[in-house]
């Protein structure tokens, strides 16, 4: 996503879970995000979901960045599993 003076704003990935558990309507993914401040990288982000409809869940590590592009802070948070939206 970039600004109406074409500068990157946001760029995501979207990995999504591929097996005979997912359907159209139920497809567990995990959210790769970087979010940008004149841009400069700001934060690089993840989170899992089990579908586009469930509320996105924050995983793994977060990194925070100084208008120089030096990490300033990390956030860790449970690893990033899909695995654990499988049907029962």
């Amino acid at each position: 996503m970039y600004d109406k003076h074409l500068v990157l704003k946001e760029e995501w990935k979207k990995n999504y879970k591929v097996d005979s558990s997912q359907t159209c309507d139920f497809s567990a993914y995990i959210i790769y995000k970087k979010k940008y401040k004149n841009g400069e990288i700001e934060i690089e982000s993840q989170c899992v979901a089990g579908s586009e409809e469930s509320e996105e869940e924050p995983c793994g590590t977060w990194k925070y960045y100084d208008n120089k592009g030096k990490v300033i802070k990390t956030v860790k948070y449970e690893n990033c599993d899909i695995s654990k939206f499988g049907k029962n």
